[in-house]
């Protein structure tokens, strides 16, 4: 008797979390519609991931002492050997030719000093 109670009130505490979950659920559903029509989301911000994903180029950020921190283009845009995971804590001169990093070591120190960016090519 006493399991068969406890199969009972078990099924009836199942019962009214599931109808409480649909409860939230619903919910959830309507605060996300009003959130949307309150804060809209931009086209930039709705589409910057495509637009990334989509250059044909490498882009990826590096700290002031040029260390990977992220790639944010695809997979398929790495040209330099090391994967987008194992980019992360490395140092730009680790990834590229000696010659290429310099020229980008001098590109960043630029950028860093100035706030202006702009590309200079090495003429040799």
């Amino acid at each position: 008797m006493d399991s068969e109670r406890t199969v009972k009130t078990m099924a009836e505490q199942l019962e009214a979390l599931t109808k409480e979950n649909e409860r939230l659920k619903q919910e959830l559903s309507v605060l996300r519609q009003e959130k949307e029509k309150a804060n809209p989301v931009s086209f930039k911000e709705r589409y910057a991931v495509k637009i990334l994903n989509s250059l044909p180029d490498m882009l990826t950020v590096f700290d002031h002492n040029e260390i990977g921190i992220e790639v944010v283009s695809n997979e398929e845009t790495n040209h330099v050997g090391v994967t987008n995971e194992d980019f992360v804590g490395m140092h730009m001169r680790n990834m590229v030719p000696p010659e290429a990093y310099q020229n980008i070591h001098s590109n960043m120190q630029h950028a860093v000093a100035t706030g202006a960016v702009h590309r200079r090519i090495r003429s040799d």
